[in-house]
Formats: C-alpha cells, sequence, structure tokens
C-alpha cells in the first residue's frame, strides 16, 4: 500500500519542479475532434476503463478509483487536506466493507473512458477522460511547454475552475448503495471488476477469512433465478414457487357480469404464479351477449397474462357453444373452464389442471371447491 498526503492543487498553479500540468474541457461534439488530433500528434492511445466513486463519511469527501487492478482512495478533510493510497486489488471486498462500517453508504458512481496517449512518461503525460465527473476532460502534464501550446491552437480551452474535482451538475447523478443487499457489492461495481479481471476475493491465509472471502458474484444466476422465479436472489419476499405446468388456456364464460368479470380476471393475475408460469397462460373471454360489454369494462386494465375476448351478439346460452368458440381460439395445450362470477382461490387452477378428470383429456372444469 502506497500512501501520501497533499493539498489540492488549483488549475491555476505551474507545478513540481519543471513540469506543467493543465485540463482542457471539452465540450460532448469535440471529443471526436480531440482524439483524432491527439492520435495524429502522439499516435494511438491506449484505451482503459475507469470507475470513480465519490461519497461521504461525516463531513469527509471520500473518492475511491479502480484503475486497472488499482483502487485509488483520497480522502479530502474539511480544511482542504488530502490524504491518498493505492491498494492492490487482493483485498478490495473487505476495504469496501470496512468503508461501509465506516459510514460509506451512499456513492456516486461513473465509469469512465481513459485514452493514454503514448508519450515518454516520465515527462509528458497526456489523458483523455470521457463522461468524467467533471464532464469530458484533457488532462496534460508536461515539462516540455511546446506540447501545451500545440493543444492551446487546437482551440481546447483551458480549465478555468478552482477543482478539476467539482461535479458539473451534481442533481443529475444519482446516490447509490455501496452494497445492494448486506454483504453484496454494487451491481455496477461487480460488473466493472468482471469485465476489467479484477478479482473481489481476499487474498487471507487464516480459514476464516477464506471463508468470508469467497466472492459473491452470482450475477449469472441471478438472472437465470429471476427469468424463473420473478424474484430476486436474495429478495426478503416469500419465493413463489414453480410448478412447471404446460400451457393452458382457461376459458371464463361472461353473461351481464358487469365489474364481477373484472374480479375474477383480477384474481386469476393475482395467483401464486411465477413469472414464467403467468407467461404460460392465456384467459379467454366469451362475453355471450352483455348488454354492457365485457371489453367496455376492462377497456383500461393490464394483465400479466395473454387475453382475448369474444363477443357473441347474441346470447347462446349453450355450454356447446362456449366450448366450441373457446377450443377454437385456444393457442395452448389444455384448457381449463371457469365462471364469470366466481372469484379463483388462489391454488385453483394450478391443483386442479395437475388434477384432470380424465388425464388423457387436457380439457377439464373447476369443480366447486376451487372457487369463492
Amino acid at each position: 500500500m502506497r500512501v501520501y498526503s497533499r493539498r489540492r492543487r488549483t488549475s491555476t498553479e505551474i507545478l513540481f519542479g519543471k513540469r506543467m500540468k493543465k485540463f482542457f474541457t471539452l465540450q460532448p461534439d469535440e471529443y471526436r475532434k480531440a482524439v483524432s488530433f491527439l492520435a495524429g500528434t502522439f499516435g494511438l492511445p491506449t484505451i482503459q476503463e475507469r470507475l470513480s466513486m465519490y461519497g461521504h463519511i461525516g463531513k469527509q469527501e471520500v473518492h475511491l478509483s479502480f484503475v486497472g487492478k488499482d483502487i485509488t482512495c483520497k480522502v479530502k478533510t474539511a480544511t482542504s487536506h488530502e490524504r491518498a493510497f493505492v491498494l492492490r486489488n487482493t483485498a478490495i471486498k473487505f476495504f469496501f466493507r470496512a468503508l461501509n462500517s465506516l459510514g460509506l453508504e451512499k456513492v456516486k458512481i461513473g465509469v469512465i473512458s481513459v485514452l493514454l496517449f503514448p508519450t515518454d512518461y516520465d515527462k509528458t503525460r497526456i489523458t483523455l477522460l470521457k463522461d468524467s465527473f467533471a464532464g469530458t476532460i484533457l488532462d496534460v502534464e508536461t515539462e516540455n511547454e511546446s506540447i501545451l501550446k500545440q493543444i492551446t491552437k487546437a482551440g481546447f480551452i483551458a480549465y478555468n475552475r478552482e477543482e478539476l474535482g467539482q461535479f458539473i451538475d451534481e442533481e443529475s447523478i444519482p446516490l447509490q448503495g455501496l452494497f445492494d443487499e448486506p454483504g453484496v457489492l454494487n451491481q455496477t461495481i461487480k460488473e466493472f471488476a468482471r469485465r476489467n479481471g479484477i478479482d473481489l476475493m481476499a487474498d487471507s491465509q487464516t480459514l476464516q477469512s477464506r471463508l468470508e472471502g469467497v466472492s459473491n458474484d452470482y450475477s449469472n444466476t441471478e438472472m437465470l433465478y429471476k427469468s424463473v422465479t420473478g424474484a430476486n436472489l436474495l429478495s426478503k419476499e416469500r419465493t413463489k414457487k414453480s410448478f412447471l405446468f404446460a400451457p393452458m388456456s382457461i376459458v371464463v364464460p361472461a353473461y351481464n357480469a358487469n365489474k364481477t368479470i373484472a374480479y375474477v380476471l383480477a384474481a386469476i393475475d393475482s395467483q401464486d404464479l411465477t413469472t414464467r408460469d403467468k407467461q404460460k397462460i392465456q384467459v379467454i373471454v366469451i362475453d355471450d351477449g352483455s348488454k354492457v360489454p365485457v371489453q367496455e369494462i376492462i377497456r383500461d386494465t393490464k394483465y400479466s397474462f395473454d387475453l382475448n375476448v369474444v363477443r357473441l351478439e347474441k346470447k347462446s346460452g349453450s355450454i356447446e357453444c362456449t366450448k366450441y368458440w373457446s377450443e377454437s381460439m385456444s393457442s395452448r395445450d389444455g384448457v381449463i373452464y371457469g365462471r364469470g362470477y366466481s372469484l379463483v382461490k388462489d391454488i385453483s387452477i394450478r391443483t386442479q389442471y395437475q388434477k384432470p378428470s380424465h388425464p388423457e383429456c387436457p380439457v377439464c372444469e373447476l369443480s366447486e371447491k376451487y372457487w369463492l
């Protein structure tokens, strides 16, 4: 770990020894111009991705920055005194946990594109930062005054603010939790670490530390789990069970059901089913010539299942007619028949579909005990 302390320099200072440092602000449409000019003058750059985070522990401003496989931490006190250190990535997870326990809970996060142009590194450093907290910035540090003159002649404007670390629009950068869940790092941090080959496991030799230092990157599992269950992997909500039934059509005949039909559809929509299972459901409402069309009653309502409404202009009163229309409209493997004036229990569709009256026939009706 390297530790150093310094007072923050202003943009007007010509600094340390012979070396000069200047920042140039770029408008969004000037970025391509800058890349073209710098690449033509100094050669093709090395591309780097940097993750920057700003937050506060009490009155102290904390700036965290991932660069390559190192993390830089700067702490600015109320008196503008600044301390900084560079940490190897072998203990990053514990480092974040320690900062969190000290009170760093919310941070502003930005992923910055960095172009490093080839120069004599001991004498000149030219860095182009895109989408930093202070905007798009050209950072030039050199002993050669002619390089600064070249860049100035190209039409770029020197930074005129007192500190580079200021935000362009602080309100536009939302605060995010350093940890999404207890012990689970922010998703943006994890994705950045994965893209850049940064291992978040701790490098410790004790058994307890090794157990605590196991990587918590379950990104792939999280996505698969949510697609199946409709819930987050670490959610505190009760997990709905997946019964993996075949695709089905639920037929609901309705005659002058009025608002009751809306309650029936809402009851079906609120069943204890996973997102994947709900996608297998098709609901077919047979409007048997009602005075108020079903489509009018439910026109402003959205459902998670596929809904089809068939309206008969004249009342048929025939179950066979209802079955004919429903079976011709069905695009699923099985059909369940319900009623337009009864509410469904949470488990009715699942239970009845798993226990059809005739297993060899996918068409079955809900018995009385499955309705309210």
